[in-house]
């Protein structure tokens, strides 16, 4: 799908990877209906560039006026990024209270079933579409006291897996991209900000999604890229 004038769904827009990709694809041109539940670092020159929602897609309804809205004002819905991600603080696992579980799962992986409820018959009918499910290296290999936030990672490749084998011949494409560590507030709040700024850019992790949205990196249907620092992306093909 070469992306010419896109029409792109993004949720988790407020800051980081969400905001950098926002940035990205508004100034090649692009069409973005984006959502956060605050407005976060979003400045007055972003918010008039794109159609912005304050809403929250953890709640069905609220998803579903986010998928609707943006099929009226877009016309048609190219590309949804399902981006929306929070986490919980450093614990054991037996430390992780079940509102933290289920905090992390309803962000996580409520959201990504939310919007690709109301999203994926759209594209279906378009014959159309692609789905960009971001989930994270630590969706393939865990990491100690974040244990609840890994396994929304891991629930977000097989989401995508299985869309890609549901939407075949349909004209639906379903990837996932797992970045190792970014460089943003969530990572900041977690590990302190020096480690964070070892990390690699949203920016730089914006512009491979960019390059994967416009055909200059090709990825299968169902694949997962793994975008590691200063690396090319390694691209993950689902077992059959």
């Amino acid at each position: 799908m070469k992306l010419q004038r896109a029409r792109v769904v993004i949720t988790g827009v407020s800051g980081g990877l969400g905001l950098a990709l926002l940035r990205l694809l508004v100034a090649n041109g692009n069409f973005v209906v984006g959502c956060a539940r605050h407005k976060g670092d979003l400045d007055d020159k972003d918010i008039k560039s794109f159609h912005f929602y304050q809403l929250d897609v953890s709640k069905p309804k609220q998803a579903s006026y986010l998928i609707n809205s943006a099929a009226k004002v877009l016309g048609a819905i190219d590309v949804l990024i399902n981006n929306a991600s929070v986490t919980h603080g450093l614990k054991n696992t037996e430390e992780i209270t079940p509102k933290e579980v289920l905090y992390c799962f309803r962000n996580n992986v409520f959201s990504t079933f939310n919007t690709l409820r109301y999203t994926l018959p759209i594209m279906k009918a378009q014959n159309n579409g692609l789905v960009i499910n971001i989930s994270s290296r630590c969706g393939r290999r865990a990491v100690p006291r974040l244990a609840a936030y890994c396994s929304t990672k891991f629930a977000i490749r097989g989401i995508t897996e299985a869309v890609a084998k549901e939407a075949a011949g349909t004209g639906v494409k379903s990837i996932s991209i797992s970045p190792s560590g970014i460089n943003t507030k969530m990572r900041s709040d977690l590990f302190g900000a020096d480690e964070s700024k070892k990390q690699q850019s949203p920016e730089r992790v914006a512009e491979v999604l960019y390059s994967i949205m416009s055909g200059d990196i090709q990825v299968p249907n169902g694949a997962d890229v793994l975008l590691l620092k200063e690396k090319e992306p390694i691209l993950k093909v689902p077992e059959t």
